[in-house]
């Protein structure tokens, strides 16, 4: 039988995806590594975006839709520069959701103090480890980097708050200076959680998997998080490599949100980590969609059709090839990934819809007659497939419900 020479085995086939089966092969995939946790930063890198302004309702509302998602931890922005945000944060962390609320700051110790107040019993410190930037912006020498940051994550630890230490442009530094920042670090001020981060977007994912090992090895004991950009479109590619590098987090932002080009996009990094990976994430695959939507309701930035996972065009298709693999294998094997890598439901799609247009076949006119409750004879379903392609080419898109009835009574010969 078919199956015993190319046989189709979990975790790469299953009820609702369909995926390559070399993604977990023992070359291109560790053994172990089975489990990451999703650190989402849609409140504060992705309200970042110019324009993009979350109240604090609105703050309070999308966190809690994190949470009950599944994400382990939101970073909610930054209580020094945002009354607004402290008080969202404060709520947030009163509401005892599950997931751990975590307020940006500056490595301060006032901005240490006043996050604290917020109640969140965590924060995450962040500043620029680019020497370049030390010198030209903040005066500061690599010495006297070193003793701030070390200074702000012990005097973060005396106040009993889990610590995350976040040094932003990583991947434009030398590994020399990388390791030795995250090594002091790490020694001097042990804190709880160290990110390493390409904030510009210009790492490879060769260079994320590199770096994560190496840093990982001057700082044992600690877990890593990995926090990525989308200036060269590998933002998640570099989350997964990161992840396949040890990384016990990913930071990411729904819909991919956040400034110039974005971050690794939440629901991309799921998908991919879940349904290619079988890399468990603790996210409820079905309320991706429901939770893309509302970000998208409340930035006001609307995400592109074709956007993967959450695009509501990605399970259009008006190609005949499509149409006819898709019909066959559910008539043959009862599955919806014949042309498709998971099923439309996964993450809270409708069903599969078959667009008439250029590269159609007679399984989209089938289909489209069976929607609208249309008989045609297969005379007349070749005829309107022929005007189909030659209205679809000259009006240079697909054709509309209207404009098929049209057709129809065309074909059909009777007056409209």
């Amino acid at each position: 039988m078919l199956n015993d020479r190319f046989p189709l085995t979990p975790p790469a086939f299953a009820e609702r995806w369909w995926v390559s089966p070399l993604n977990r092969d023992a070359d291109a995939w560790p053994a172990g590594v089975d489990e990451v946790y999703i650190y989402d930063v849609t409140l504060r890198d992705g309200e970042q975006l110019p324009g993009v302004a979350f109240t604090e309702e609105e703050r309070v509302r999308l966190g809690a839709a994190l949470a009950e998602l599944g994400v382990k931890r939101v970073e909610t922005g930054l209580p020094k520069i945002s009354p607004s945000v402290f008080r969202a944060t404060k709520r947030l962390a009163e509401m005892g959701l599950g997931a751990q609320f975590v307020p940006q700051c500056r490595a301060e110790p006032d901005d240490v103090a006043l996050t604290a107040e917020t109640g969140s019993g965590a924060l995450v410190i962040v500043h620029t480890i680019n020497p370049y930037h030390c010198h030209h912006v903040f005066g500061l020498s690599p010495e006297a980097l070193l003793e701030q940051l070390v200074s702000a994550c012990r005097y973060a630890k005396d106040q009993e708050l889990h610590t995350s230490f976040m040094a932003s442009d990583v991947f434009r530094c030398d590994l020399a200076w990388i390791k030795e920042v995250y090594r002091t670090v790490a020694c001097e001020a042990q804190p709880d959680v160290m990110v390493v981060t390409d904030t510009v977007g210009c790492a490879t994912p060769w260079a994320v998997e590199h770096v994560v090992r190496e840093v990982a090895r001057v700082a044992p004991g600690i877990p890593l998080e990995y926090h990525g950009h989308n200036d060269f479109g590998l933002g998640t590619a570099g989350a997964l490599a990161a992840v396949r590098a040890g990384a016990a987090g990913v930071h990411t932002s729904f819909n991919g949100l956040g400034e110039r080009t974005g971050n690794a996009a939440t629901e991309e990094v799921v998908a991919a980590l879940e349904v290619a990976l079988n890399v468990r994430t603790g996210v409820r695959l079905e309320r991706l969609l429901e939770v893309s939507q509302l970000v998208q309701d409340l930035s006001r930035v609307p995400v592109p059709t074709a956007k993967p996972v959450s695009g509501k065009g990605i399970f259009e298709t008006e190609s005949h090839v499509v149409g006819l693999i898709q019909t066959r294998m559910q008539e043959a094997m009862g599955i919806d990934t014949g042309m498709f890598a998971f099923s439309p439901d996964l993450f809270g799609h409708g069903e599969v819809r078959y667009l008439l247009g250029k590269g159609s076949g007679p399984t989209a006119v089938e289909k489209t007659c069976a929607r609208l409750g249309i008989t045609l004879s297969d005379e007349e379903a070749a005829r309107a497939l022929e005007r189909i392609k030659e209205e679809s080419r000259f009006r240079k898109t697909v054709i509309s419900d209207s404009t098929f009835r049209s057709i129809v009574q065309e074909v059909r010969g009777e007056a409209r």
